[in-house]
């Protein structure tokens, strides 16, 4: 077990927050994928039991960007299955809403994952 996991609170909603993505993502994969956002746009996410991890960094520091963009590489990796990415729908895909609380449009990621080499340690 590696020393992030193990050092981990065992309640997801310790380090986040209640309706916080790291929270909900913890909760909707039994910790099987735990993540946490950082400071200017940066989020971090662990596979403990795979021994891989994953780092964002939205350029201009904004947060709206940062968890479609997470939800979608992770999706892309093959570590959500569709049923666990549709219930984070809110944070995959969200409304974008006016002043007068009226969607006016929505947040979509779009981009491809490329491989271009493998990797051991």
């Amino acid at each position: 077990m590696s020393a992030h996991y193990s050092g981990h609170p065992p309640f997801p909603v310790l380090s986040s927050g209640t309706d916080r993505y790291d929270t909900r993502l913890a909760e909707l994969t039994a910790g099987r994928i735990i993540g946490k956002m950082g400071a200017e746009g940066l989020y971090a996410a662990t596979v403990p039991e795979l021994g891989i991890g994953i780092a964002i960094k939205v350029d201009d520091g904004a947060e709206r960007a940062l968890y479609p963009v997470a939800t979608e590489a992770l999706l892309q990796l093959g570590l959500l299955s569709e049923e666990e990415a549709e219930r984070l729908a809110p944070f995959h895909r969200p409304d974008v809403v006016n002043r007068r609380h009226e969607t006016v449009g929505r947040i979509q990621p779009v981009f491809r994952l490329i491989r271009t080499q493998e990797h051991t340690c």
